[in-house]
């Protein structure tokens, strides 16, 4: 299939205006996340020698397939989703 030769140049001209005043097409997107906490163990006596952090981190990414497929392969979209705990203990 000819992509050239069924679009018109008014079709072509509305098009490439219309993704001007969008701003284009989002190809890629990435979200991360994390959170810290500190035990508060410093705030007793019997434990102000130790200390704990905890950290929490998540991540979300997303890239845009092609528009046009090749031959009958139909190429999707991928997207991918990332989590992580980490513990942390200081005397």
């Amino acid at each position: 299939m000819n992509l050239k030769a069924t679009l018109t140049t008014d079709k072509k001209r509305d098009s490439i205006i219309g993704n001007l005043k969008k701003g284009g097409r989002m190809k890629y997107f990435e979200q991360n996340i994390t959170a810290n906490y500190t035990f508060p163990f410093d705030k007793f006596p019997m434990t102000n020698w130790i200390g704990a952090d905890y950290r929490y981190n998540v991540g979300y990414n997303w890239r845009a397939g092609p528009l046009q497929t090749v031959d009958s392969l139909k190429l999707g979209n991928i997207v991918q989703n990332t989590q992580s705990q980490a513990y942390t203990g200081k005397t």
